[in-house]
């Protein structure tokens, strides 16, 4: 009896033991992952440039994903590079819940100083600057922009049927966060840049935290899909971009 108890001991400590690093295992991505990861952020540093609608990519969550969950392989040099990759976009000279305090180091910083509530979200556009939607305002005529009634519209309507309908587990609030947009909806920011949609969670910051699922959300969704799809096609991008993150 004493021999299988041993036994049986030592399989388990070794089992116990192995579980942390085949997790690690699956969790790691090959190195031609890492490097679209890698192409990925960079494109998002860089932001400010003015891409062709040939160059938009659809979205860029897969590739920041796997940039965070492989954070701790990444080379002394990259960590640099990327280190304020998963910033929330800043409000230019404002940071902070309440607005007070030194902008934060972000990849994209703008005048978005406007914001729109939904009953689950808060929409943060600009009207004066690169990451403006178009400012048309004829449907409703409510003194806000009818792209971002479309994309709030479009925030409820995948609320109501992906946690209402289908069942998945609501966005948890942000009170918590340093910089939450002011109140705990989930924020989406209109801005222009490389891709049609991005999802990253505040609970990030640089390095990957095992349990993602349950952090707090924030999406980063184009201002400018009309202008890459026309308005009716674009409408349709903006409805499933933003079901899609």
């Amino acid at each position: 009896v004493k021999p299988i108890n041993l036994f049986v001991a030592i399989f388990l400590v070794f089992v116990l033991a192995m579980t942390p690093f085949s997790i690690s295992l699956a969790q790691r991505a090959s190195s031609t992952q890492l490097a679209e990861a890698i192409r990925v952020a960079r494109k998002y540093l860089n932001s400010n440039r003015d891409f062709a609608s040939h160059e938009i990519e659809k979205c860029f969550t897969g590739g920041m994903a796997t940039l965070a969950q492989n954070w701790d392989v990444l080379s002394p040099i990259h960590q640099r590079e990327f280190a304020d990759v998963f910033a929330r976009p800043s409000t230019a000279g404002i940071a902070g819940r309440d607005g007070g305090g030194a902008p934060p180091r972000t990849p994209i910083t703008g005048s978005l100083v406007h914001k729109f509530d939904t009953p689950h979200f808060r929409i943060h556009y600009s009207t004066n600057d690169r990451h403006a939607p178009p400012l048309d305002d004829y449907n409703p005529a409510n003194g806000v922009p009818d792209y971002v009634d479309r994309a709030a519209d479009a925030a409820e309507k995948s609320y109501r049927i992906e946690i209402k309908a289908m069942g998945f587990k609501e966005p948890y609030d942000d009170f918590w966060a340093t910089n939450n947009g002011g109140n705990i909806k989930a924020d989406i920011y209109l801005v222009k840049f490389g891709s049609l949609g991005l999802a990253l969670n505040s609970g990030i910051s640089g390095r990957f935290i095992s349990a993602g699922v349950t952090a707090i959300p924030f999406y980063l969704i184009n201002s400018r899909m009309w202008d890459y799809y026309g308005r009716s096609e674009g409408n349709r991008y903006i409805d499933t971009t933003i079901a899609h993150e």
